[in-house]
């Protein structure tokens, strides 16, 4: 999803929805191409996996963090506010 003129990926975890950065902050990967298990989001490109829930990295380089994004679905409309 192109949120203006920014790539956000956005997760469906148990039918909770979280947002993140759409590139990775390693390589610049799109991650709406990456695997999804849980709330775990692993790079295509490198395998970096992001917590959907937090933006944090569950893998080494640890205490790295993307941008996370409180993602709500109201009367069809998709409503994102930046976490911090």
């Amino acid at each position: 999803m192109i949120v203006n003129g920014e790539e956000i990926v956005i997760a469906n975890v148990d039918g909770e929805f979280y947002g993140l950065d759409g590139l990775c902050e390693h390589a610049a990967a799109p991650l709406g191409g990456g695997t999804l298990v849980g709330c775990q989001l692993t790079c295509p490109r490198h395998g970096w996996t992001y917590d959907v829930t937090d933006g944090w990295l569950t893998t080494p380089p640890l205490g790295r963090r993307t941008r996370a994004f409180s993602i709500r679905v109201r009367d069809g409309h998709v409503e994102l506010a930046e976490r911090e």
